[in-house]
């Protein structure tokens, strides 16, 4: 199954604004099934992929909960605890258009798909723009379509 980087960023994002704080400072967590039903709704995502970004992001340790496979069909049920402080970095990295699509164009182009690439790719188009804003015209106008 290949990891869709639109579903990985529109899911970190959905986490950081839908995990709240509750009383004696405990983060009240978010079911799979809940995010799912959230990000497949209006058929953007598939359940699946949005499933199978939970637990790449979990793996990853991007995300903290637990994730089970439930019955005889071995159906995944978990919970999202908390985004970890590499989710929380990747979020902010990734977080602005420009360089969301900077990294989508050259993660294309260098066949890049794993989510510690797309996050490198990330940093170095950021660190980029930091330290030259004409640098990120540059590489967007010279990516092939």
């Amino acid at each position: 199954m290949k990891l869709n980087p639109e579903c990985v960023r529109d899911t970190l994002i959905y986490l950081e604004d839908n995990l709240v704080m509750c009383e004696y400072f405990s983060i009240k967590g978010i079911s799979f099934k809940t995010i799912i039903n959230e990000l497949s709704q209006d058929n953007k995502y598939s359940e699946e992929d949005v499933a199978y970004t939970l637990t790449q992001l979990m793996s990853a340790g991007y995300i903290t909960g637990y994730k089970n496979y439930n019955g005889k069909d071995r159906k995944l049920s978990g919970h999202v605890d908390d985004i970890s402080w590499s989710g929380h970095n990747f979020i902010n990295t990734v977080r602005p258009e420009t360089i969301w699509n900077a990294t989508k164009k050259s993660a294309k182009k260098m066949g890049v798909a794993s989510i510690h690439g797309i996050m490198s790719l990330a940093s170095t188009i950021f660190n980029a723009i930091i330290n030259d804003p004409e640098y990120i015209s540059a590489i967007i106008n010279n990516i092939p379509k």
